[in-house]
């Protein structure tokens, strides 16, 4: 039985003459039969055609229901009625979303230090991609004005996108991918939030590879919706910090430290970053040996180790010219970087030692850990001032810049606000799925990053936003001068994005 038109009559895809459609494996041209075809053979014809369609469509749908490496329910049963041969049966969209879901990120190329993100709305490139804090919007390209004939409506059109059939004829626009190439930057990788199949973006990604061959694909579920410009680092991220006046430090592996705004990376010494603080120039890096360490910002300087615990250092913090630690240790160190000035030690105990903050004048000193008690201190003098009871063991802590509220982050993706001048009962905030890895508290609200990668922004009326996914833990948070923030997960990739806030302002 031969199929006698130009496109694939599964895919839409133009096959030409070969007897198997490339793009989806249908066949199009089987062995000469003598004689009539019978009912029986035209019905088992029209079911396998049916069936392939319906696969073809399913794994569309599944494709377009993605956002951020899940697939959102609501979305994905709206979807499922564009699927030919449709009712599909639970069992079969059940187990297609149960793979996607599974599916791994390939590894990073090595030499990856450009980021251009592609997502199913369309191609954000960076106008600046080396100096994160350069206040520039990028340029941003929808695939609607990249490909011609896309349905109108947004789902409609995310399904065709995805590899999913409609009856009109979709083609990249080639001059408007020329143009979009000619903006790319030299050594541009392309993390796409589109796994494979979604054949027309992929088209377009082809045809800018082939203007400009230095720019290469890479598959991915972690890009996000709102962010304006990415970086790469060659290895894990251990910890991310960053000041109020744009200074942002990443720690890795063996003592390692990257920081910004120049890029440049420099040895602080000790082994593996745990813990970071960053403030008028100087950062503090806690170590799993338990060094507490200290240098300036971009100094080719060796960095001096300032105290020791006995065990992991869990939190750092530099707040005026002290330096405040905890560790595996049950300690809580103030220790001053000016000679002759006070400082101190504090016995907490090892299952109060897993979180720190302190306020910027150091009134306020935190620490919390695994027996969900919070202890409050004075930082200038030690003195115990209170200690509160959290709803879930504490794995981070971030206290407002006046020290009058405390976000305390718990192991079961629980988010508690406590006033810490009494007047208020504690409130919860957006609850994670997975235990809060990083925490930021400021007078824009609340922003959160969980071990499983997921990035959200709280404004103060309690609106959430998800801002993206990682492909590892979120390792730190910060707010950037310009309102924009910054973060970094355990995947190598920091990123810089804008809130709901900001978007407004923005437009």
């Amino acid at each position: 039985m031969t199929t006698t038109d130009t496109a694939c009559p599964v895919c839409a895809e133009t096959a030409g003459d070969p007897a198997v459609c490339p793009a989806c494996g249908w066949e199009l041209e089987g062995p000469y039969r003598l004689g009539a075809v019978t009912p029986s053979m035209a019905e088992d014809f029209a079911r396998r055609l049916a069936d392939a369609r319906r696969g073809i469509d399913l794994a569309a749908v599944v494709r377009a229901a993605q956002r951020h490496g899940r697939v959102e329910t609501e979305l994905l049963g709206r979807l499922l009625t564009l699927v030919r041969g449709g009712p599909v049966p639970e069992p079969q969209w059940r187990d297609a979303v149960t793979a996607a879901e599974q599916r791994a990120d390939p590894p990073w190329p090595a030499a990856a230090t450009v980021v251009v993100e592609a997502d199913p709305d369309g191609i954000v490139v960076p106008r600046f991609a080396a100096d994160l804090v350069e206040n520039a919007e990028p340029a941003t390209w929808p695939w609607t004005e990249l490909v011609s004939g896309l349905p109108a409506g947004a789902e409609e059109r995310r399904f065709r996108l995805a590899g999913g059939v409609a009856a009109a004829r979709v083609t990249p626009d080639v001059v408007a991918v020329r143009a979009l190439a000619d903006r790319l930057p030299a050594g541009a990788v392309v993390l796409a939030d589109l796994t494979g199949g979604w054949a027309l973006p992929g088209k377009v990604l082809d045809t800018l590879a082939g203007r400009r061959g230095e720019v290469r694909r890479w598959a991915s579920a972690r890009a996000g919706d709102r962010q304006t410009q990415t970086l790469r680092l060659p290895g894990e991220i251990s910890a991310f910090a960053g000041s109020s006046t744009g200074e942002l430090v990443a720690g890795a592996r063996g003592g390692t430290l990257w920081w910004w705004p120049d890029g440049s990376p420099g040895a602080v010494g000790g082994d593996r970053v745990l813990a970071l603080a960053v403030h008028s120039g100087l950062v503090v890096s806690g170590h799993r040996s338990g060094e507490v360490r200290i240098r300036a910002v971009g100094s080719g300087a060796p960095a001096d180790v300032l105290t020791r615990h006995n065990g992991w250092v869990n939190g750092v913090g530099l707040a005026g010219r002290t330096v405040f630690s905890v560790g595996d240790d049950g300690a809580v160190r103030a220790t001053p970087l000016d000679s002759g000035q006070p400082g101190f030690r504090a016995e907490v105990g090892f299952s109060t030692a897993s979180a720190l903050a302190v306020d910027q004048d150091a009134t306020v000193l935190a620490v919390g850990g695994s027996d969900y008690r919070i202890r409050i201190f004075d930082g200038r003098t030690g003195q115990e001032r209170a200690a509160i009871r959290n709803t879930a063991p504490v794995t981070r802590l971030a206290l407002a810049p006046d020290g009058r509220q405390l976000a305390a982050g718990g192991a079961d993706g629980s988010i508690l606000l406590h006033d810490l001048t009494g007047s208020d009962a504690p409130r919860p905030a957006y609850r994670m799925a997975g235990a809060i890895g990083a925490l930021l508290l400021d007078a824009a609200g609340l922003v959160a990053g969980d071990v499983d990668g997921l990035l959200v922004s709280q404004d103060r009326t309690g609106a959430a936003t998800v801002l993206g996914r990682y492909g590892g833990a979120v390792r730190g948070v910060a707010r950037m001068p310009d309102g924009r923030i910054a973060a970094a997960g355990a995947d190598g990739l920091i990123r810089v994005w804008r809130s709901r806030r900001h978007d407004r302002e923005d437009h």
